[in-house]
């Protein structure tokens, strides 16, 4: 795997599984040894963490088309992770509190499931320009109901992953001659701008 360029993180999560496989194996008496025993998971080197300047933050909304602007602004200006995003209905947009209540994310596997953490579940505040761009979106979408989400696909349905970080982000990136991100590099510019804002760490 590793000659296959497969990461050191995605081939330690495979022996990870393999290994509770075969200790299951091994407590079933379907074979006498676990043959991963002796192997060491590889050593992942940790990234150095990215983030966009509030002036690149404009340039990538700038060149967003649709309902990608809005989409974007989201993850830039309140750090929801890309299932958050994904999962939102117009309901957990609160124009009168100038909230968005997170309570629940989307994953292609497993469908609609509760935050990643118990702390997960959330209010993150609007900034008057993001509230400003969910209204024209609200607007453009043609008001629509509680339910409906807020970013679908065409089929009504939560947007690919892949297609979101790969293709739109990547693709609007480059428009607006940005440096290689990936869809979690948001929630690091979030925090940036809301640390030299003068907010504490822990908040």
């Amino acid at each position: 795997m590793e000659k296959r360029g497969i990461s050191a993180a995605t081939r330690g999560k495979i022996l990870r599984y393999a290994k509770v496989i075969f200790r299951r194996a091994v407590s079933l008496e379907i074979i006498e040894a676990d043959p991963c025993r002796a192997i060491r998971a590889p050593r992942v080197e940790k990234k150095e963490i990215t983030f966009l300047a509030p002036e690149e933050v404009a340039r990538l909304l700038d060149v967003a088309k649709d309902d990608l602007k809005p989409l974007f602004a989201v993850a830039c200006y309140t750090g929801l992770r890309m299932g958050e995003i994904t999962a939102l209905q117009w309901k957990d947009v609160d124009f009168s509190k100038n909230l968005i209540n997170v309570n629940k994310s989307w994953k292609q596997e497993n469908g609609f499931i509760s935050p990643k953490t118990f702390k997960s579940k959330r209010s993150v505040p609007m900034i008057q320009s993001l509230k400003e761009i969910m209204i024209r979106h609200y607007i453009r979408s043609g008001r629509p109901e509680n339910e409906t989400l807020v970013f679908p696909n065409t089929e009504g349905k939560p947007r690919d992953r892949h297609r979101l970080n790969n293709q739109h982000l990547n693709g609007a990136r480059k428009k607006a001659g940005l440096p290689k991100i990936r869809f979690h590099d948001p929630r690091h510019t979030f925090a940036s701008m809301m640390i030299e804002s003068g907010c504490d760490t822990v908040t």
